[in-house]
């Protein structure tokens, strides 16, 4: 699974400012240029499971060696989304 990669970096202050609401206007810099700056990533699309896939993962829950119940579902479920959105 791999990380979200940085796409730029602001300084602390500045972003401190836009997180209070306040319009502020600074230069983005691709690389760090400070330890203290804050850095910024791309949005991703959210993606959720069809259909068949919550019926896959309801299937290999009932198949299972051992007593399944809702927490079990929902952890499987959770676990499905995490793997196809790429969260560790």
């Amino acid at each position: 699974m791999s990380k979200q990669q940085e796409v730029c970096w602001i300084d602390k202050t500045r972003f401190k400012e836009l997180m209070e609401g306040n319009s502020v206007t600074t230069t983005l810099t691709s690389h760090r240029p400070f330890l203290d700056d804050v850095p910024l990533y791309a949005k991703r699309e959210w993606v959720g499971l069809t259909d068949e896939e919550i019926a896959l993962v309801c299937a290999e829950c009932a198949a299972s060696a051992h007593n399944w119940n809702d927490i079990s579902f929902a952890r499987a479920i959770e676990a499905k989304l995490k793997e196809k959105n790429h969260v560790s």
